[in-house]
């Protein structure tokens, strides 16, 4: 047997007593922090914390991109410190289990409101760059993807940010396809996942 619900925060904690009592598992399908988990061990939550999805892009991308030139982008903002702190802690330590992999340890780049930096210093003309950045700063957001706009055609550059990149206007279809942005999603499915279908069928 399997709850998804109640739709109503107030009433989760509710829902998950009477649940654990009858040894019936609970799915919590509503943003909620993660203390709702504490001693409930028959609840899960399908919406994850930002830190957790930064941990889950870091070891994606050192499978995907451990042979490429990684930059991790620090807005200098307090409020991305967390982000930042466990994207790169998760994806130095997955780069051990790749002998292969071009870097010992994320390259990381200073940026604030005053000055993004000469980012294109920091480009590599040999790897493909792939610059992550756990940023909700909008006008480094887009000082960033200015410079490295400007930096030409030479350097090939992917860019990684937040899911909230999603609702800035100034960050058009042509940027978007110019450096493939990518981030990570907690409504995203993926029907082509052996997981995903055999859970549908």
């Amino acid at each position: 047997q399997l709850v998804v619900g109640p739709l109503q925060r107030k009433a989760i904690s509710k829902m998950s007593a009477f649940c654990k009592q009858k040894g019936v598992h609970v799915v919590c399908p509503i943003p909620q922090s993660n203390k709702i988990l504490l001693n409930n061990p028959n609840l899960s939550k399908v919406h994850t914390s930002p830190y957790t999805q930064q941990k889950i892009l870091a070891k994606e991308l050192a499978k995907l991109h451990h042979t490429d030139h990684v930059i991790l982008v620090n807005s200098l903002d307090v409020r991305d410190t967390r982000l930042v702190d466990s994207f790169r802690t998760a994806y130095n330590h997955e780069l051990t289990n790749y002998p292969s992999a071009s870097q010992t340890s994320i390259k990381e780049v200073r940026a604030s409101v005053k000055s993004v930096g000469d980012i294109q210093a920091e480009l590599s003309l040999v790897h493909n760059n792939i610059l992550v950045v756990p940023s909700k700063d909008k006008v480094v957001i887009q000082d960033l993807l200015t410079k490295v706009a400007l930096a030409g055609e030479d350097f090939q550059v992917q860019v990684y940010g937040l899911e909230d990149w999603l609702k800035f206007d100034f960050i058009d279809a042509q940027y978007k396809n110019k450096f493939q942005l990518g981030m990570p999603s907690v409504s995203f499915i993926d029907y082509t996942s052996p997981a995903c279908i055999d859970f549908i069928t």
